[in-house]
């Protein structure tokens, strides 16, 4: 896959392919991810630079203040590419229930995800469904993952690889190696 998700003709091997249900693993996954799940969420942001101030505005316009306001909308993330048209992957919570809807290719993507949405929150709880279900989220933190790395290929290769200092400041985990 290409890691800019773009499926153009400059993409590796044509860019990505994936359908709706592989979008809402990958938001529900992302949910997990704490800092992830607050910007997905945050409909405008403000912030001073060095010599002016800078407001950053979620293209998200089902967010609370969008022009396409739903009701317990709290993120996710729209898009665009040649292949997948308008897309629109979105998560919502209501009376402790939470939904995500994706639309792929839509001519109105909003609109799709709102009758998504409204359905889904419509439907009993309880009611039979498609039979597919998404899978247990599985999210790592990077600085864990990275640590694995280093033990399975000291591991492996029976020498130090490096070693891993990691500091936690202000929520962001920071990972420093020194390799020998």
């Amino acid at each position: 896959d290409d890691p800019a998700g773009l499926d153009d003709d400059e993409s590796f091997e044509g860019g990505p392919r994936m359908s709706a249900f592989d979008v809402a693993v990958m938001v529900r996954n992302a949910q997990r991810a704490v800092p992830i799940a607050k910007w997905a969420a945050t409909p405008n942001y403000q912030f001073d630079g060095t010599s002016a101030r800078f407001e950053l505005s979620n293209h998200n316009q089902m967010l609370e203040g969008g022009e396409e306001e739903t009701a317990g909308v709290n993120g996710f993330k729209t898009g665009r590419t040649d292949l997948a048209g308008d897309t629109l992957a979105v998560t919502a919570t209501r009376d402790n229930r939470s939904i995500i809807a994706v639309v792929l290719n839509a001519p109105d993507a909003y609109a799709w995800s709102r009758y998504l949405l409204e359905l889904g929150f419509e439907t009993a709880s309880d009611a039979a469904g498609t039979g597919e279900a998404l899978p247990v989220p599985a999210v790592s933190v990077r600085a864990q993952r990275q640590r694995d790395r280093d033990e399975f290929l000291a591991l492996v290769t029976g020498e130090p690889i490096g070693s891993i200092t990691s500091t936690t400041e202000a929520g962001t985990d920071v990972t420093a190696f020194v390799t020998s």
